[in-house]
């Protein structure tokens, strides 16, 4: 009747695990990406309306290996927390074993013995070690979250400004086969003229000069393309062909990029940051570790018991008369360890200060990061304004230009050098756009996506 009560209480418990609905990989997935989207404050990236970027920066933190790996290591930390808080509890074990003799002189104790040990044992936490263990680990827990964090927002804008580099190179590659297209235009021109007699083989070889350079120089630019396609594509664990091209939105000048609100950072943006949070995290696991090392030199007290089911005498294997039961309690102390605990002590101590000089080291890192991009912000922000300016001039010179030339008053190849005076200053305004977007990133980088931006403000 036992036995079959035992059987049926397995079956209820193997039943209740199996109804139990475990969420799919799809699902899994979709929360890991929610979660991860306030830490890298998604609601910034927004500010630049491009929704191709969007979409690979998603793909980014649910492919890229790096990330994986930090998202795995996390767990591995919380595991490190259940196994320290595992000391504060008591511990059980069974075992199972067999004696058998032969010629036993006593009638009533069987030759065959089979034993069913139950240890039960707890240390009582008095000065709260094994607690201050648990909460050494859950500080490491912490601290390590923080760092999981800044590695996200590192990678994500690192993952940007290869696409915006994208973005640029390309928009290059474009005014750089227009102007190739000129060139050609003004080397024709040149030989027809050198036929005429009104050009020279000097005008024509320097024509051609000109050709080649741009030729090469589109050819630089191409390469840069390819290599920064394949970066871009290893950032988010893809494997990509020398054909696959990275998709990208379409440049339209300056309100792209235009949004930070750089001037209203305040000061407490800097104890904000991850990694000076992760390393407060450490100075308090460490401080938690020092009041670990001072309990090492105390008493210890512990309380163990033990049930022992046989079947030494008859009347059955769980009866009163075959179990065996035992309680003990007692306190020990370290007398002499060799100096181990003295030294585990001062270096707790010693390990505290280094981490009190690498919070100083972070610190001071922060200030100096969020100023230089401050500075880079604004100073980009001048040129790019600056380039407008220099643009805009130009298309008031160039149309007056259009109409001395239909005016007869300039010849076609006068009109096509200044064309590409035009192109040049074309060519500035989409590195100038870029570099402030990328200042953009450079600012939310150092304020580890603390910072706010709200285009629709301007």
């Amino acid at each position: 009747m036992k036995k079959l009560f035992i059987l049926m209480l397995c079956l209820f418990f193997v039943g209740c695990s199996s109804e139990e609905r475990q969420p799919s990989t799809a699902e899994m997935q979709k929360e890991y990406i929610q979660n991860l989207l306030p830490q890298i404050n998604y609601e910034w990236w927004q500010n630049f309306d491009d929704p191709i970027l969007l979409c690979y920066i998603v793909e980014g933190l649910e492919n890229n290996p790096d990330l994986r790996s930090a998202t795995l290591k996390t767990e591995e930390y919380k595991q490190f927390v259940k196994y320290a808080r595992g000391g504060e509890i008591p511990s059980a074990s069974v075992g199972f074993e067999y004696f058998a003799s032969k010629n036993v002189p006593f009638p009533l104790i069987k030759n065959d013995v089979f034993l069913l040990p139950l240890d039960i044992s707890y240390e009582f936490d008095v000065f709260g070690k094994n607690h201050n263990k648990t909460k050494s680990a859950e500080m490491a827990l912490e601290s390590y979250k923080y760092q999981v964090q800044a590695t996200y927002i590192t990678y994500i804008s690192n993952l940007a400004t290869v696409y915006f580099n994208i973005v640029k190179v390309q928009e290059l590659i474009d005014i750089e086969e227009e102007l190739l297209d000129i060139k050609s235009q003004i080397l024709d021109e040149t030989r027809m003229k050198l036929k005429s007699e009104l050009a020279t083989e000097i005008d024509v070889n320097k024509a051609l000069q000109e050709y080649k350079t741009v030729q090469n120089d589109l050819e630089d630019l191409k390469k840069s393309l390819t290599q920064l396609n394949s970066q871009f594509f290893f950032m988010l664990g893809r494997t990509s062909l020398s054909s696959d091209r990275v998709g990208r939105i379409d440049f339209d000048g300056r309100d792209m990029y235009e949004f930070s609100n750089w001037q209203d950072i305040s000061s407490d943006v800097i104890f904000n940051r991850p990694d000076i949070l992760a390393v407060e995290k450490q100075l308090k696991k460490s401080e938690i570790d020092i009041k670990v090392a001072r309990t090492e030199f105390l008493p210890t007290f512990k309380i163990s018991g033990q049930l022992i089911w046989n079947n030494f005498l008859s009347g059955g294997f769980f009866s009163t008369g075959n179990t065996i039961r035992s309680l003990l309690a007692g306190v020990s102390q370290n007398l002499f360890t060799g100096g181990r605990l003295s030294s585990n002590l001062e270096i707790s101590k010693i390990h505290f200060e280094q981490l009190f000089e690498e919070y100083r080291k972070v610190a001071l890192n922060a200030v100096k990061e969020i100023n230089d991009a401050l500075y880079i912000l604004k100073s980009d922000k001048t040129i790019m304004d600056r380039n407008f300016e220099n643009y805009a001039l130009e298309k008031e010179n160039f149309k007056e230009y259009e109409s001395r030339n239909e005016s007869e008053l300039l010849s076609h190849i006068d009109l096509l050098k200044l064309k590409q005076l035009l192109l040049k200053y074309r060519a500035e305004i989409v590195k100038s756009s870029v570099q402030l977007a990328i200042d953009n990133i450079g600012l939310y980088k150092a304020t580890t996506g603390i910072i706010k931006g709200d285009k629709n403000e301007k």
